[in-house]
Protein backbone atom coordinates (compact mmCIF):
# COMPACT_ATOMS: atom_id res chain seq x y z
CA UNK A 1 0.00 0.00 0.00
CA UNK A 2 1.21 3.50 -0.74
CA UNK A 3 2.59 5.93 1.81
CA UNK A 4 -0.31 8.35 1.29
CA UNK A 5 -2.96 5.90 2.43
CA UNK A 6 -5.97 7.15 4.35
CA UNK A 7 -7.62 4.92 6.94
CA UNK A 8 -11.32 5.37 7.63
CA UNK A 9 -12.61 3.84 10.88
CA UNK A 10 -16.35 3.33 11.30
CA UNK A 11 -17.85 3.21 14.78
CA UNK A 12 -15.01 5.53 15.76
CA UNK A 13 -16.73 6.81 18.89
CA UNK A 14 -16.96 3.31 20.37
CA UNK A 15 -14.69 1.48 22.80
CA UNK A 16 -12.51 -0.27 20.21
CA UNK A 17 -12.98 2.15 17.31
CA UNK A 18 -11.82 5.14 19.35
CA UNK A 19 -8.67 3.28 20.42
CA UNK A 20 -7.87 2.38 16.81
CA UNK A 21 -8.21 6.02 15.80
CA UNK A 22 -5.99 7.11 18.68
CA UNK A 23 -3.36 4.48 17.86
CA UNK A 24 -3.35 5.47 14.19
CA UNK A 25 -2.89 9.16 15.01
CA UNK A 26 -0.08 8.35 17.47
CA UNK A 27 1.65 6.51 14.63
CA UNK A 28 1.30 9.57 12.38
CA UNK A 29 -1.19 7.87 10.08
CA UNK A 30 -3.87 9.77 8.17
CA UNK A 31 -7.09 8.56 9.78
CA UNK A 32 -10.72 9.64 9.44
CA UNK A 33 -13.01 8.86 12.38
CA UNK A 34 -16.50 8.06 11.09
CA UNK A 35 -19.55 7.86 13.34
CA UNK A 36 -23.13 9.12 13.55
CA UNK A 37 -22.25 12.36 15.37
CA UNK A 38 -19.14 12.97 13.29
CA UNK A 39 -18.22 16.50 12.28
CA UNK A 40 -15.05 18.55 11.87
CA UNK A 41 -11.47 17.94 10.69
CA UNK A 42 -10.46 14.31 10.56
CA UNK A 43 -14.03 13.24 11.29
CA UNK A 44 -16.88 12.09 9.07
CA UNK A 45 -20.59 11.69 9.63
CA UNK A 46 -21.67 8.13 8.92
CA UNK A 47 -24.80 6.22 9.85
CA UNK A 48 -24.35 2.69 8.50
CA UNK A 49 -28.15 2.36 8.22
CA UNK A 50 -28.21 5.30 5.79
CA UNK A 51 -26.61 4.28 2.47
CA UNK A 52 -26.29 7.91 1.38
CA UNK A 53 -24.28 8.91 4.44
CA UNK A 54 -22.09 5.81 4.00
CA UNK A 55 -21.42 6.66 0.37
CA UNK A 56 -20.76 10.34 1.12
CA UNK A 57 -18.32 9.57 3.94
CA UNK A 58 -16.26 7.12 1.92
CA UNK A 59 -16.30 9.22 -1.24
CA UNK A 60 -15.18 12.35 0.62
CA UNK A 61 -12.50 10.63 2.69
CA UNK A 62 -11.16 8.60 -0.27
CA UNK A 63 -9.61 5.99 2.05
CA UNK A 64 -7.19 3.27 1.06
CA UNK A 65 -8.29 1.16 4.04
CA UNK A 66 -11.63 0.91 5.82
CA UNK A 67 -11.73 -0.60 9.32
CA UNK A 68 -15.36 -1.35 10.02
CA UNK A 69 -16.04 -1.30 13.78
CA UNK A 70 -19.61 0.02 13.85
CA UNK A 71 -21.91 -2.43 15.63
CA UNK A 72 -25.06 -2.76 17.71
CA UNK A 73 -25.58 -5.17 20.60
CA UNK A 74 -22.17 -5.35 22.24
CA UNK A 75 -24.06 -4.05 25.28
CA UNK A 76 -26.32 -6.95 26.28
CA UNK A 77 -29.10 -4.45 27.00
CA UNK A 78 -29.30 -3.78 23.24
CA UNK A 79 -31.69 -6.53 22.09
CA UNK A 80 -33.61 -4.93 19.21
CA UNK A 81 -33.38 -7.60 16.50
CA UNK A 82 -34.25 -5.28 13.60
CA UNK A 83 -31.67 -2.73 14.72
CA UNK A 84 -29.03 -5.45 15.09
CA UNK A 85 -29.83 -6.81 11.62
CA UNK A 86 -29.69 -3.39 9.97
CA UNK A 87 -26.49 -2.25 11.69
CA UNK A 88 -24.47 -5.45 11.97
CA UNK A 89 -25.44 -7.21 8.76
CA UNK A 90 -27.07 -4.96 6.18
CA UNK A 91 -24.98 -1.97 7.27
CA UNK A 92 -21.73 -3.93 6.99
CA UNK A 93 -22.57 -4.95 3.42
CA UNK A 94 -23.48 -1.35 2.56
CA UNK A 95 -20.09 -0.14 3.80
CA UNK A 96 -18.25 -2.84 1.82
CA UNK A 97 -20.14 -2.01 -1.38
CA UNK A 98 -19.49 1.73 -0.98
CA UNK A 99 -15.82 0.93 -0.39
CA UNK A 100 -15.79 -1.02 -3.65
CA UNK A 101 -17.39 1.86 -5.56
CA UNK A 102 -14.78 4.32 -4.32
CA UNK A 103 -11.59 2.36 -4.86
CA UNK A 104 -10.78 1.18 -1.32
CA UNK A 105 -7.95 -1.36 -1.38
CA UNK A 106 -8.58 -3.22 1.89
CA UNK A 107 -11.72 -3.69 3.96
CA UNK A 108 -11.19 -4.82 7.55
CA UNK A 109 -14.39 -6.10 9.13
CA UNK A 110 -14.39 -6.34 12.92
CA UNK A 111 -16.42 -9.40 13.80
CA UNK A 112 -16.76 -11.03 17.22
CA UNK A 113 -15.80 -14.15 19.12
CA UNK A 114 -19.52 -14.40 19.94
CA UNK A 115 -20.03 -15.69 16.41
CA UNK A 116 -18.59 -19.03 17.52
CA UNK A 117 -20.75 -19.65 20.56
CA UNK A 118 -19.37 -21.48 23.58
CA UNK A 119 -16.55 -23.94 22.88
CA UNK A 120 -14.25 -25.97 25.11
CA UNK A 121 -10.55 -25.49 24.38
CA UNK A 122 -9.07 -23.24 21.74
CA UNK A 123 -11.35 -21.90 19.00
CA UNK A 124 -9.85 -21.80 15.50
CA UNK A 125 -11.07 -19.81 12.53
CA UNK A 126 -12.41 -23.04 11.02
CA UNK A 127 -14.79 -23.67 13.93
CA UNK A 128 -18.42 -23.84 12.85
CA UNK A 129 -20.30 -20.69 13.82
CA UNK A 130 -23.00 -21.36 16.45
CA UNK A 131 -23.89 -18.01 18.06
CA UNK A 132 -26.25 -18.01 21.02
CA UNK A 133 -27.66 -14.47 20.85
CA UNK A 134 -28.77 -11.75 18.45
CA UNK A 135 -25.45 -9.89 18.46
CA UNK A 136 -23.35 -12.93 17.61
CA UNK A 137 -25.88 -14.20 15.07
CA UNK A 138 -26.05 -10.94 13.13
CA UNK A 139 -22.25 -10.61 13.18
CA UNK A 140 -21.96 -14.18 11.88
CA UNK A 141 -24.47 -13.43 9.15
CA UNK A 142 -22.41 -10.37 8.20
CA UNK A 143 -19.25 -12.45 7.89
CA UNK A 144 -20.94 -14.91 5.53
CA UNK A 145 -22.53 -12.19 3.41
CA UNK A 146 -19.37 -10.09 3.24
CA UNK A 147 -17.31 -13.04 2.00
CA UNK A 148 -19.92 -13.71 -0.67
CA UNK A 149 -20.24 -10.05 -1.71
CA UNK A 150 -16.47 -9.49 -1.72
CA UNK A 151 -15.91 -11.99 -4.52
CA UNK A 152 -15.04 -10.00 -7.59
CA UNK A 153 -14.92 -6.66 -5.75
CA UNK A 154 -11.76 -4.57 -5.53
CA UNK A 155 -11.31 -4.30 -1.75
CA UNK A 156 -9.42 -7.18 -0.19
CA UNK A 157 -11.66 -8.39 2.65
CA UNK A 158 -10.18 -9.40 6.01
CA UNK A 159 -12.45 -10.48 8.87
CA UNK A 160 -11.02 -10.07 12.37
CA UNK A 161 -12.67 -11.66 15.40
CA UNK A 162 -11.51 -10.06 18.66
CA UNK A 163 -11.99 -12.04 21.84
CA UNK A 164 -12.58 -10.34 25.22
CA UNK A 165 -11.41 -6.74 25.61
CA UNK A 166 -10.79 -4.61 28.66
CA UNK A 167 -9.11 -1.32 29.41
CA UNK A 168 -9.14 2.44 29.22
CA UNK A 169 -12.35 3.93 27.80
CA UNK A 170 -14.36 0.77 28.49
CA UNK A 171 -18.10 1.48 28.88
CA UNK A 172 -19.35 1.62 32.46
CA UNK A 173 -21.83 -1.25 32.03
CA UNK A 174 -19.01 -3.78 31.44
CA UNK A 175 -17.61 -5.91 34.23
CA UNK A 176 -14.07 -4.54 34.65
CA UNK A 177 -15.12 -0.86 34.91
CA UNK A 178 -17.72 -1.98 37.44
CA UNK A 179 -15.03 -3.76 39.45
CA UNK A 180 -12.73 -0.73 39.36
CA UNK A 181 -15.57 1.65 40.28
CA UNK A 182 -16.62 -0.54 43.21
CA UNK A 183 -13.05 -0.60 44.51
CA UNK A 184 -12.65 3.17 44.17
CA UNK A 185 -15.95 3.94 45.93
CA UNK A 186 -15.97 1.10 48.45
CA UNK A 187 -19.43 -0.02 47.33
CA UNK A 188 -19.99 -3.82 47.15
CA UNK A 189 -20.52 -5.20 43.65
CA UNK A 190 -23.07 -7.92 42.91
CA UNK A 191 -21.77 -10.42 40.36
CA UNK A 192 -22.60 -13.81 38.93
CA UNK A 193 -20.40 -16.65 40.16
CA UNK A 194 -18.08 -15.73 37.23
CA UNK A 195 -17.21 -19.39 36.61
CA UNK A 196 -16.71 -18.82 32.90
CA UNK A 197 -13.49 -18.78 30.89
CA UNK A 198 -12.46 -15.81 28.77
CA UNK A 199 -9.46 -14.71 26.70
CA UNK A 200 -8.66 -11.10 27.63
CA UNK A 201 -6.59 -8.55 25.69
CA UNK A 202 -6.00 -4.94 26.71
CA UNK A 203 -7.88 -2.72 24.26
CA UNK A 204 -4.86 -0.64 23.18
CA UNK A 205 -2.94 -3.83 22.36
CA UNK A 206 -5.93 -5.05 20.34
CA UNK A 207 -6.11 -1.74 18.46
CA UNK A 208 -2.40 -1.96 17.63
CA UNK A 209 -2.84 -5.52 16.33
CA UNK A 210 -5.77 -4.49 14.13
CA UNK A 211 -3.81 -1.61 12.65
CA UNK A 212 -0.81 -3.84 11.99
CA UNK A 213 -2.98 -6.31 10.08
CA UNK A 214 -4.73 -3.51 8.19
CA UNK A 215 -1.38 -2.26 6.91
CA UNK A 216 0.20 -5.59 5.96
CA UNK A 217 1.16 -5.66 2.27
CA UNK A 218 -0.60 -8.87 1.24
CA UNK A 219 -3.48 -10.85 2.76
CA UNK A 220 -5.71 -13.15 0.72
CA UNK A 221 -9.22 -11.73 0.43
CA UNK A 222 -11.70 -13.51 2.66
CA UNK A 223 -9.15 -14.35 5.35
CA UNK A 224 -10.51 -14.67 8.89
CA UNK A 225 -8.18 -14.04 11.84
CA UNK A 226 -8.90 -14.52 15.53
CA UNK A 227 -7.41 -11.85 17.79
CA UNK A 228 -6.68 -12.68 21.40
CA UNK A 229 -4.00 -13.86 23.80
CA UNK A 230 -4.61 -17.56 23.30
CA UNK A 231 -4.82 -17.99 27.09
CA UNK A 232 -8.01 -18.70 28.97
CA UNK A 233 -8.61 -17.23 32.41
CA UNK A 234 -11.44 -17.94 34.82
CA UNK A 235 -13.42 -14.70 34.98
CA UNK A 236 -13.60 -14.95 38.77
CA UNK A 237 -9.79 -15.02 38.94
CA UNK A 238 -9.49 -12.08 36.55
CA UNK A 239 -11.96 -10.02 38.60
CA UNK A 240 -10.11 -10.83 41.83
CA UNK A 241 -6.77 -9.95 40.25
CA UNK A 242 -8.08 -6.50 39.32
CA UNK A 243 -9.79 -6.00 42.69
CA UNK A 244 -6.65 -7.11 44.57
CA UNK A 245 -4.63 -4.32 42.96
CA UNK A 246 -7.15 -1.82 44.36
CA UNK A 247 -7.62 -3.54 47.76
CA UNK A 248 -11.22 -4.36 46.93
CA UNK A 249 -11.43 -8.15 46.94
CA UNK A 250 -13.91 -8.20 49.83
CA UNK A 251 -16.33 -6.04 47.83
CA UNK A 252 -16.84 -8.70 45.15
CA UNK A 253 -20.14 -10.50 45.81
CA UNK A 254 -19.88 -13.59 43.62
CA UNK A 255 -23.10 -15.52 43.03
CA UNK A 256 -25.40 -12.58 43.84
CA UNK A 257 -26.67 -12.42 40.24
CA UNK A 258 -27.83 -15.15 37.83
CA UNK A 259 -26.11 -15.81 34.53
CA UNK A 260 -27.64 -14.40 31.38
CA UNK A 261 -29.67 -17.00 29.42
CA UNK A 262 -27.18 -16.76 26.54
CA UNK A 263 -24.00 -16.90 28.67
CA UNK A 264 -21.14 -18.83 27.08
CA UNK A 265 -19.00 -21.00 29.35
CA UNK A 266 -15.75 -20.74 27.41
CA UNK A 267 -14.32 -18.47 24.70
CA UNK A 268 -10.57 -18.78 24.09
CA UNK A 269 -8.85 -17.99 20.78
CA UNK A 270 -6.52 -20.19 18.82
CA UNK A 271 -4.09 -17.44 17.78
CA UNK A 272 -1.87 -19.51 15.50
CA UNK A 273 -3.00 -17.58 12.43
CA UNK A 274 -2.65 -14.21 14.16
CA UNK A 275 0.90 -15.08 15.20
CA UNK A 276 1.75 -16.14 11.65
CA UNK A 277 0.88 -12.64 10.45
CA UNK A 278 2.12 -10.55 13.38
CA UNK A 279 4.75 -12.59 15.19
CA UNK A 280 5.34 -11.34 18.73
CA UNK A 281 2.77 -8.76 19.84
CA UNK A 282 2.82 -6.34 22.74
CA UNK A 283 0.94 -7.24 25.91
CA UNK A 284 0.08 -4.58 28.48
CA UNK A 285 0.43 -5.92 32.01
CA UNK A 286 -2.55 -6.10 34.35
CA UNK A 287 -0.88 -3.61 36.69
CA UNK A 288 -0.29 -1.04 33.94
CA UNK A 289 -3.74 -1.54 32.44
CA UNK A 290 -5.55 -1.06 35.74
CA UNK A 291 -3.41 1.98 36.52
CA UNK A 292 -4.40 3.59 33.21
CA UNK A 293 -8.08 2.81 33.80
CA UNK A 294 -8.03 4.37 37.27
CA UNK A 295 -6.27 7.50 36.02
CA UNK A 296 -8.73 7.86 33.15
CA UNK A 297 -11.79 7.32 35.35
CA UNK A 298 -10.57 9.85 37.87
CA UNK A 299 -9.74 12.36 35.14
CA UNK A 300 -13.26 12.04 33.74
CA UNK A 301 -14.82 11.86 37.23
CA UNK A 302 -16.12 8.36 36.60
CA UNK A 303 -16.54 6.15 39.65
Amino acid sequence: MDADRVILVTGASGFLGSRIVQQARCQGLNVVAAHRAGTGPGVAHMDVCDPNSVDDAIRNAAPTVVIHCAAYGVNYAEQDFQRALHVNTIGAVAVLEAAARHGVQRFIHIGSCFEYGSRDGLISENTVLQPTAVYGATKAAAALLLRERARGLKPSLVILRPFALWGIGEPAHRIIPQVVSACLTGVPLKLTSCEVIRDYTYVEDMAANILSIALLPEIESGTVINLGSGRGVLLRDFVLSVARLLSGEALMQFGALPYRPTEMSSLVADVTRMRSFLGVVRETSLVDGVKRMVESMRTHNIS
